[in-house]
């Protein structure tokens, strides 16, 4: 069916205009598959706001978080943020939440594990103080906790599966200093399944059951993986606050780089590029198969891989 796809894709521009246009009109007329950077910070500001270790009153099913000042909190108050260094995703919403709540009057400290000694760090504010964990996560717990002890933060970000278990282990040895908002991007059921020989990620699930709950909430980045943790890992609203927000968009960077001139020759034949990092997760394999059909069916083309990995 993909190479299908791409053979019709290849051949009828006006049809992928028109598909392309049917897309837009379904993301406008729901949640927004990607808000601008402010827009993040504002919503990750209203969570802060509102989600305090003993605040459980709204159901978790249905809530998302608009983009609001309102509750914002007075400067000088301190943010920790907690990721790993991947290059990507994580990496991008750390440096603009940080960057963000540097320039509101947040003193924040962001903290990286996987982050090694000459790694570029020019993206960040000079206010934003960067503190590299070390190679391992696995012992994330201890460096954590003795980050969150000299700097008492008011409340914790937590970003991505792999830094939130530790770092409610962490939160706690610290003495839990202000709220934890863990983050969640990804579908955990999914992650189990695909990563069974995975010592930590094939028992995800058990560990988000255990610690989650002792969070102030969970920030979901889609209205799936909020269903995920309730439905298929099985941690009932009652027991943890979710709020969804998703990924951030930079709309300006985006447009900008549009504009800039390629670094290569575009090939003359259909082009369909795969943008993204080279994991498991994203299975660059199955549109490798999936073009090989294309091309043996006598169809012309060129497959590009543009991401890390």
């Amino acid at each position: 069916g993909l190479a299908v796809a791409l053979a019709s894709a290849a051949s009828d521009s006006q049809g992928r205009s028109a598909r392309g246009s049917a897309a837009r009109g379904v993301y406008s007329s729901t949640l927004s598959p990607g808000v601008v950077v402010a827009g993040l910070l504002d919503s990750y500001l209203s969570v802060i706001g509102t989600q305090q270790p003993s605040d459980r009153a709204q159901p978790a099913s249905s809530r998302s978080a608009p983009p609001t000042r309102s509750r914002e909190k007075p400067a000088s108050r301190r943010v920790a943020v907690v990721t790993w260094w991947d290059a990507g995703a994580w990496t991008n919403v750390a440096t603009d939440l940080s960057n963000g709540m540097a320039q509101r009057g947040w003193i924040v400290r962001t903290m990286f594990t996987k982050l090694t000694a000459g790694t570029d760090l020019t993206g960040f504010d000079a206010r934003v103080e960067v503190v590299p964990l070390g190679p391992r996560a696995s012992r994330a717990p201890l460096a954590i906790a003795r980050q969150l002890r000299s700097f008492a933060p008011d409340v914790t970000i937590v970003l991505g599966t792999l830094s939130n278990g530790p770092t409610v282990i962490a939160h706690r040895l610290a003495g839990r200093p202000g709220s934890l908002v863990l983050n969640e991007g990804s579908c955990i059921s999914s992650e189990v399944r695909e990563h069974a020989e995975h010592p930590f990620v094939s028992r995800a699930d058990t560990i988000a059951r255990l610690l989650y709950p002792l969070a102030s909430g969970v920030v979901c980045a889609s209205e799936g993986v909020q269903l995920d943790l309730r439905d298929k890992v099985g941690i009932s609203p009652s027991r943890l606050e979710t709020v969804v927000i998703p990924n951030a968009i930079d709309l300006d960077r985006v447009r900008r780089l549009a504009d800039a001139p390629l670094s290569v020759e575009p090939p003359r034949a259909p082009l369909v590029i795969a943008l993204g990092r080279l994991s498991r997760q994203k299975n660059p394999s199955l549109l490798l198969r999936a073009f090989a059909g294309h091309r043996l069916a006598g169809n012309a083309g060129v497959l590009a891989f543009v991401g890390d990995g």
